[in-house]
């Protein structure tokens, strides 16, 4: 497929999605709500495909909803509009803190649903996130988010730091007598334990 082709029929898919046309499935979260499309979620996600067995009720009017009151309703919406359009558009203005954070919620979230191809571009853009926060000498906002990626499972956490490690290589020598950073680093070991081995690290 040519990426014009691609192009129109990712709008296309976008359309569906921002208009609700032809839905069949009401999707609540808060105080929000997603018209979606059954055999989208069906195709794009495992956990989707499960809910539509057993997780569907109806309304009074006879409408087919799930509830997702335990996920972030901004959130959901990035991921849902993923799966349509397999594009992953940042929220506009958000300061460096808070853009990192919306990261790691999106890329938790599409853990959550299996929806891969989300998780890597969420892991990509927050390496970049975390770079340009560096370069900006936002390094508290840096040190908190890299604190929650230490709290990801030890083999996600491992891909993170393989990403995120070597790029981090030209902020080191400075990050390296940053008090703040130095105290983190007994408190994520692996982490430690790639910075220590890499050559261009400066003693610790």
């Amino acid at each position: 497929m040519t990426n014009t082709a691609f192009d129109q029929v990712c709008s296309r898919m976008e359309e569906l999605y921002t208009t609700g046309l032809y839905f069949d499935l009401l999707i609540y979260s808060g105080n929000s709500s997603f018209k979606v499309h059954k055999y989208w979620l069906h195709i794009q996600s495992p956990v989707f495909r499960s809910m539509l067995k057993d997780g569907i009720q109806q309304d009074c009017d006879g409408k087919d909803f799930i509830r997702l009151d335990d996920d972030d309703p901004a959130t959901l919406g990035l991921l849902l509009k993923f799966m349509y359009t397999s594009r992953y558009n940042e929220p506009l203005g958000l300061e460096a803190r808070d853009g990192m954070q919306m990261l790691l919620n999106v890329y938790k979230l599409a853990d959550k649903y299996k929806v891969p191809n989300l998780c890597s571009v969420a892991m990509k853009r927050l390496s970049d996130a975390i770079i340009v926060a560096l370069d900006q000498n936002e390094v508290n906002a840096c040190i908190e988010t890299l604190r929650q990626i230490g709290a990801f499972p030890a083999e996600t956490a491992c891909t993170f730091w393989d990403a995120i490690v070597p790029r981090m290589a030209p902020k080191l020598s400075c990050l390296s007598h940053n008090d703040e950073f130095r105290a983190m680093l007994p408190e994520l070991p692996v982490l430690r334990q790639k910075l220590l081995t890499a050559p261009w690290f400066p003693d610790l």
